[in-house]
């Protein structure tokens, strides 16, 4: 999805989980380095990553799962609570694959991802903005730190 039909889709989940009293959780990540990847291998290869990246995140979530690329190097995926679905189960998975992938991969490049999260709680009102605020500013820290 774009970034319009994350949001409207996101609306929708986020009545259905206050009504069932269920946690909606947030991962929005970018690509790291994929301007490197653009300036060194041109920007058919960027746009390889981008793909490449899209197929992971969708071969990671469920079909229910909401994924979307939300602007340039950004992805963000909304998650509804179930027992398999931890925050910390999400983003150990999505490591993985991107690690197999990598590990498989030819390119001249490894895809890493900084990711941020934020979790939605049935007892508040859900503001869609708001939590995609707030898991892009731990995205940012996270980055922040890995380049320190």
């Amino acid at each position: 999805l774009n970034r319009r039909g994350f949001f409207n889709n996101a609306k929708k989940q986020c009545k259905i989980a206050r009504r069932n009293h269920l946690h909606l959780h947030f991962l929005f990540m970018d690509i790291d380095d994929l301007k490197d990847i653009n300036d060194k291998y041109g920007h058919e290869e960027g746009d390889e990553a981008l793909i490449n990246t899209s197929l992971i995140l969708n071969k990671n979530f469920r079909s229910s799962d909401i994924i979307s690329r939300i602007g340039g190097d950004e992805f963000v995926v909304m998650s509804m609570e179930s027992p398999e679905t931890t925050v910390e189960k999400l983003s150990t998975r999505l490591k993985k694959k991107l690690a197999a992938y990598n590990a498989d991969s030819s390119k001249p490049y490894k895809l890493a991802l900084s990711m941020g999260l934020a979790s939605y709680n049935p007892k508040t009102d859900c503001n869609i903005d708001e939590l995609v605020a707030s898991a892009d500013k731990m995205m940012y820290k996270q980055k922040n730190n890995n380049s320190s």
